[in-house]
């Protein structure tokens, strides 16, 4: 039984890391011919910007994942809704703070970033969007922790899929109609 859950763990983590990189080999190219370079470079600094937001999840996920399966191994339903309820909480919050830093953001980032004046519209349009996606990921991301927590990695790298093809979709979608 373990052997075949380990495997499907594996194989679907693969598979996971396959779609990933399908998805990027097939939008850059659709973004960078659909936005143009000037455009799509804005929209890559945007987005690694993100990448600074992950830094405010530092210890907490893997805090989910170790204490979701403790309470598991005591079979200790109580502690496992605490933990799951005080995890989502503290998403919650951390998550408000950050859709309302990025309205701070968006306010400035034309003249922090030196924008071209065309772009001074759109930029702060931008930042919103990658500060409500971080700002409703967060959240949702207590529940790969716990699928981490439960061993069910195979879940979990099934949502991920599922999230990488449907926001594929939505950013090829906004392309063609941009």
């Amino acid at each position: 039984m373990r052997s075949l859950r380990l495997l499907r763990n594996v194989v679907t983590n693969y598979l996971r890391s396959g779609v990933a990189a399908a998805l990027a080999f097939v939008l850059t190219p659709l973004m960078v011919h659909g936005l143009g370079d000037r455009d799509y470079g804005l929209w890559v600094l945007l987005f690694s910007f993100a990448g600074y937001f992950g830094i405010i999840d530092q210890g907490i996920r893997p805090s989910i994942v170790r204490y979701v399966s403790r309470a598991r191994a005591a079979r200790d339903d109580e502690e496992l809704a605490h933990t799951i309820h005080g995890a989502l909480l503290l998403y919650l919050v951390v998550g408000l703070l950050v859709f309302v830093a990025s309205e701070v953001l968006a306010t400035y980032v034309p003249y922090w970033l030196r924008v071209a004046p065309d772009l001074h519209a759109i930029a702060p349009m931008l930042v919103r969007i990658v500060g409500a996606s971080i700002a409703v990921g967060l959240p949702l991301g207590v529940y790969g922790g716990v699928l981490s927590g439960l061993q069910r990695y195979d879940l979990s790298n099934a949502l991920g899929i599922v999230v990488s093809i449907v926001r594929a979709v939505g950013f090829a979608t906004v392309i063609a109609c941009h």
